[in-house]
């Protein structure tokens, strides 16, 4: 017993058994406490494990608003949510993350909130966007892949292979996947992990990717939250734009800083997730409108997402903008030229040039070439009617019309890339261009393709297109790669040939030809909805007691077809009013105008583009930018610089014989072409006829010193004149503007204006309406030349005086009122005198405005410009009223009745003598 007993002991004291009993009890201690850690407190330490990351959030201050003087909101900050994405947070699943997210985004209508170069054209295809520069393209390539020239397909491509198939398990997992992604869904998953890439050294800085979701994909996006790591949804602004036709050119948008914008307002504190404007007062008041952030202290979780706030700092909202526009006299004024620019077209619209006098007037098939270009008439919804759907009878008639015809011409395309036909060079022009310029897009052909020989000789007939596809793949301008099988059948007769570009030129080409019934088209606009008209107008159509030609002039008439959807001549224009005593604008209408809400949270690119490629040019800032030649509005400038350089005076009786022989060729005087002449008379008289050759004369004396003609010295006078009104220099309005061209000053040296022809608004005279502007408040107030302004005042958040606008002088003329005297009476003369080129629109006025037209011409091949100066009243002027219509002329209505009436009708409204003296909406024109 004694044995057994010493053996126990000696093998329970053994060191490997003691050694044992150690390890066995640390284990047990250890199984013990992970039982409490985990089975007892494990989701309290779970949680308290999830709290441990700590973040700043940023709080963006509220922006600040913008208002009419009188205080009227034109925006407003409402409450929406965006979703931001942190680029920190990685996980496994990240591929299927973004695709899920990209889902939820395109079911319910949503844009991305990312700067990415690439969109999908109206084919499907891959392209840059259009507005970018190749500088930008090149610099995003090369950012990316170090290299350029590379097509927006192989970019896709590319970016797909490199982020997304290291996440499959083979080449074959991965070319299913991508061969099921739709390319709107490709599109947004290479966005966002674009996005992912350029944020990469800023990680833990979220980005916001969506702005303004609507309340459904919140709703989607919460119910899938746990399935979406990284996301978040925050509370935000949205910007709000009220009368957007009317004051989107002024107001412009606000968009997300891109680089550029980024490096610019570092210095005041922006991050890469704020908006900055992009144009507009939005953009130039930019520092004065955004407001300062606050910081919200965080505890996220592994995935991102807020546990608790602890500390904020609040943020400072912006401060608000008072423009010197009156919103009520902005929107009357836009009506109004736009209801006479209808007018114009209504009253020159033929079916047939060769009917008037009126050598361009505008023709029916080109207003339906527009209308179907714009997407008035929606040409993918006519493509696809069918006989037996509910109003697309006349539709249908017209796609199986244009399917026809696309055979035809499919068959001869098929046979000139089969034989060498010169003849079709002219023929099918419009197609060849487009298909070589797809096969640059598509990185099959050189963008360099038309500086060759091959292409020259194409041009000059002297080979065929397909002689010009042998040329380039013989020179290398199409790869080895490609056989010329490939890229005639493969691309060009099947691919490029069969999409909806292709379609849209062949039915643009039938339009042109007239290959379509003009009443089918007419219905197919009331079938679309394009247009609404009663049933009666249905009726007298469908019957063709209307015809096509009197139902288009109806509906433009009556702008259910507006000038900027038909987009024909006139089809933009200016109206500019403003304080003559301080510079102030009062309104700025300038059409045709876009919807800047559709620009703002969630940048409608597809709309964009409409925009871009819009004949009207709805982007376009007539008011500050549509520069065109003054006309004779440039005669008040040029009879105070004869009067002030002493060679006239007011009385001073010069001759018109209806052409000025002074000079080689002959200068012909607008009465002259009627077989008349004005005969001797003083400046008065000559303002108010608008006599060339009076001015012609004072052109030439201000050339002439001792008996020498010198263009250059007449020029330098002019311009000494010009300076001191305000059209030589910018005007100072807070908008980018145009530099005025005067007289001679593209090129002094090598180009000098004639001083005779230059006196009545000729030669290098190029002006916009708030240069002309700016030279009636000079006129108007005696010869102090005021900055324009649009900033009335400037508040802080709380409604605090910030900023109090007053005038802005640039300088002080020094001209005796005497001479603005004069020049009075002949500007009162034109609309109230009985040989006035403006009484038959003003007479009877109660109010005496003074003004001055002017024609002047661009192009034999379009109407001339209309253009009307005016001040009132004038026994004191308070007001300057410019209006502009580029191409807006036509000889069956004077230029008076023209853009003349537009100002009396808004001087009308002004005084409050619209109902007395406006004119009807359906006879403006005079």
């Amino acid at each position: 017993m004694k044995e057994i007993l010493k053996y126990i002991f000696s093998l329970v004291t053994h060191r490997m058994v003691v050694l044992l009993f150690v390890i066995v009890f640390a284990f047990s201690i250890l199984a013990a406490r992970l039982f409490q850690m985990q089975i007892v407190n494990g989701q309290k330490f779970d949680q308290e494990f999830e709290l441990k990351v700590l973040r700043e959030v940023a709080i963006d201050g509220r922006r600040g608003n913008i208002y009419d003087r009188n205080g009227v909101p034109l925006t407003e900050n409402q409450i929406s949510y965006s979703v931001t994405y942190d680029t920190g947070v990685y996980t496994k699943s990240q591929v299927q993350d973004l695709l899920t997210f990209s889902r939820i985004l395109l079911r319910n209508g949503e844009h991305l909130n990312i700067d990415f170069p690439v969109f999908l054209n109206e084919n499907g295809e891959f392209r840059y966007k259009p507005e970018l520069s190749e500088t930008k393209i090149s610099r995003f390539q090369k950012d990316l892949f170090e290299k350029e020239n590379i097509s927006a397909a192989e970019v896709m491509s590319a970016l797909a292979e490199r982020w997304f198939k290291k996440s499959f398990k083979d080449e074959a997992a991965y070319g299913e996947w991508l061969k099921e992604l739709l390319p709107t869904e490709k599109l947004y998953l290479i966005s966002l992990r674009y996005a992912i890439w350029a944020n990469g050294f800023y990680k833990f800085i979220p980005e916001k990717i969506a702005r303004n979701i609507k309340p459904e994909t919140l709703a989607e996006l919460q119910e899938n939250r746990e399935k979406l790591p990284g996301f978040q949804i925050v509370e935000d602004y949205n910007r709000v734009y009220f009368y957007p036709e009317y004051f989107s050119h002024i107001i412009g948008y606000i968009g997300s800083i891109n680089e550029e914008t980024f490096k610019e307002y570092e210095e005041y504190g922006y991050s890469r997730e704020d908006q900055a404007g992009r144009i507009g007062i939005e953009k130039s008041m930019e520092l004065m409108l955004h407001g300062a952030k606050g910081y919200q202290t965080v505890e996220v979780d592994s995935l991102g997402r807020i546990k608790k706030v602890l500390a904020t700092v609040e943020a400072k909202g912006g401060k608000n903008i008072f423009l010197t526009i009156d919103k009520d006299l902005q929107i009357k004024t836009q009506d109004i030229l736009v209801r006479q620019m209808a007018n114009i077209i209504k009253t020159r619209l033929v079916l047939r040039r060769g009917q008037n006098k009126d050598r361009t007037a505008p023709l029916l098939k080109e207003a339906y070439v527009n209308l179907v270009d714009n997407n008035t008439i929606n040409l993918a919804r006519l493509l696809q009617a069918q006989p037996d759907g509910e109003n697309q009878v006349y539709q249908s008639s017209l796609k199986k019309a244009a399917q026809n015809y696309k055979q035809k011409r499919l068959d001869k395309i098929k046979k000139v890339l089969e034989t060498s036909d010169v003849s079709a060079n002219e023929d099918l022009k419009e197609f060849f261009a487009y298909y070589l310029e797809s096969l640059v897009h598509d990185g099959i052909l050189s963008k360099d393709y038309k500086k060759t020989t091959g292409y020259e000789d194409f041009e000059k007939k002297a080979i065929s297109f397909k002689g010009l596809l042998e040329f380039y793949f013989k020179e290398g301008f199409i790869p080895a790669e490609y056989s010329y099988d490939q890229v005639s059948r493969e691309k060009i007769a099947e691919k490029y040939s069969e999409n909806f570009t292709f379609e849209k030129k062949l039915f643009l080409e039938m339009l042109d030809k007239e290959l379509l019934p003009y009443r089918e088209l007419s219905l197919t606009l009331i079938e679309q909805g394009a247009v609404e008209v009663d049933e009666a107008t249905y009726q007298a159509v469908k019957a063709g007691r209307l015809t096509p030609l009197e139902f288009m002039k109806k509906m433009i008439g009556e702008l259910k077809l507006t000038p900027a959807q038909v987009a024909l001549d006139p089809c933009t224009g200016a109206a500019v009013v403003t304080d003559v005593n301080t510079g102030e604008v009062l309104a700025l209408a300038m059409y045709p105008s876009y919807d800047n809400n559709r620009l703002v949270n969630q940048f409608d690119n597809e709309y964009y583009q409409q925009l871009l490629a819009d004949k009207a040019n709805p982007l376009y800032p007539t008011a500050t930018q549509g520069r065109t030649a003054p006309g004779s509005t440039f005669k008040v400038l040029s009879a105070i610089a004869g009067l002030e350089e002493g060679v006239i005076t007011k009385n001073s009786l010069l001759p018109c014989t209806g052409v000025f022989t002074k000079l080689t060729p002959h200068i012909s005087c607008w009465i002259g072409s009627l077989g008349g002449s004005h005969g001797s008379i003083p400046l008065r008289r000559a303002i108010g006829v608008s006599c060339n050759s009076y001015f012609n004369e004072v052109g030439y004396r201000l050339a002439t010193e001792k008996g020498n003609y010198d263009p250059a010295a007449g020029d330098e006078v002019l311009r000494k004149y010009t300076a001191m009104f305000g059209l030589s220099t910018l005007s100072g309005i807070e908008l980018p503007e145009a530099m005025p061209i005067a007289p001679g000053s593209l090129n002094p040296v090598e180009h000098i204006a004639n001083p005779a022809t230059a006196a009545m608004g000729q030669e290098q005279n190029a002006y916009a309406a708030v240069h002309l502007a700016r030279y009636m408040n000079t006129v108007g107030n005696g010869g102090t030349l005021y900055y324009l302004t649009l900033i009335h005042q400037i508040n802080e958040a709380d409604g605090s005086i910030y900023y109090k606008q007053v005038p802005k002088i640039e300088t002080e003329t020094g001209i005796p009122e005497e001479t603005f005297r004069a020049v009075y009476e002949g500007m009162k003369d034109v609309n109230f005198s009985s040989y006035g080129t403006g009484l038959a629109v003003f007479r009877g006025f109660p109010i005496e405005v003074g003004g001055k037209t002017g024609t002047a011409q661009q192009t034999n091949l379009r109407p001339d410009h209309s253009v009307y100066v005016s001040l009132a009243p004038m026994s004191d002027p308070e007001i300057a009223v410019v209006v502009t219509l580029p191409f807006g002329s036509t000889p069956l209505i004077s230029s008076a009745g023209i853009t003349g009436a537009v100002a009396k009708d808004i001087y009308a409204y002004y005084y409050e003598l619209e109902k007395e003296y406006g004119s009807p909406p359906d006879s403006l024109t005079q």
